[in-house]
């Protein structure tokens, strides 16, 4: 095992960023359940990403010590369970936003965005 020297403010920016990245993808409902599933394993998953997917960090041009930082930084379980925290607490801060927005948006007299009108929203995110 490589080990890395993090800092925590490191992790904590890494975290943030991951768990920001989960939160714009939509995908806050389900990386948790993932997570949670696969907690026990996590330090068997790191060993194996490096052995599966670590050759083929310099063909994408990322580098390989990086690589180990991310990959040791996310075997501690400590990380795994601030990460799920941290989308928790992302995820329920949007739900609040979005129900005072569509509040707002009743008492003005707006209606608030309908569903088809949404699915068109993430829709155009994805362009080709």
């Amino acid at each position: 095992m490589v080990e890395e020297n993090i800092n925590e403010e490191d992790e904590i920016q890494v975290i943030e960023q991951v768990a920001q990245k989960i939160l714009d993808s939509e995908m806050d409902e389900i990386i948790p359940i993932i997570l949670t599933a696969s907690l026990p394993f996590v330090y068997v998953f790191g060993e194996l990403s490096r052995v599966v997917i670590g050759p083929y960090t310099v063909l994408l041009g990322k580098r390989e010590e990086s690589f180990d930082k991310y990959i040791s930084m996310f075997e501690k379980r400590k990380n795994i369970r601030r990460l799920m925290n941290r989308i928790d607490e992302l995820s329920d801060a949007r739900r609040e936003n979005e129900k005072r927005r569509k509040k707002e948006a009743k008492k003005n007299g707006v209606e608030a965005e309908g569903k088809i009108y949404k699915l068109l929203q993430r829709l155009r995110k994805f362009k080709i």
